[in-house]
């Protein structure tokens, strides 16, 4: 998912005009904007053993691009489903059931788990939040430089 601030031409002029750094202004703004979804996809991460809500981070790219995410492995599983009760519109739902030797060697039948969306909620509900966020670290950015 991807969230734009419009306007932001118009605040690099006039930081540019005001003798601020734009990349540093820019990437610290939208890096205050990636922390709002990555607190809110925490909060509404389900909880087995807290390994998938304590990878979900916030990382600058460039000055102009954050990402908000998870390296986790089985993070597009549970924000997705799996098997016939998970959103038909990702390939890993098509499966009927499958079967699965636990770590103690004892085999197990699934048919699936449903969507515990976490990071799509997290940026549905809050993008005017992060955007407010990144506006408000510019403007503080632009009243220093005053």
């Amino acid at each position: 998912m991807e969230v734009k601030v419009e306007g932001l031409d118009r605040l690099f002029k006039k930081l540019d005009k005001l003798g601020g750094s734009i990349e540093q202004s820019t990437q610290k703004a939208l890096l205050k904007g990636g922390t709002v979804f990555e607190s809110a996809a925490k909060e509404n991460c389900p909880v087995d053993t807290g390994e998938l809500r304590e990878s979900i981070h916030t990382e600058a790219k460039d000055a102009q691009t954050v990402t908000v995410g998870t390296n986790c492995g089985h993070a597009v599983f549970v924000e997705y489903g799996t098997g016939p009760k998970g959103d038909p519109s990702v390939p890993h739902t098509t499966k009927k059931s499958w079967r699965y030797q636990d770590a103690e060697g004892s085999w197990h039948t699934s048919h699936g788990q449903p969507p515990q969306p976490f990071m799509r909620t997290a940026f549905a509900e809050n993008k005017d939040k992060a955007v407010d966020a990144v506006k408000e670290s510019i403007k503080e950015d632009v009243n220093h430089l005053k």
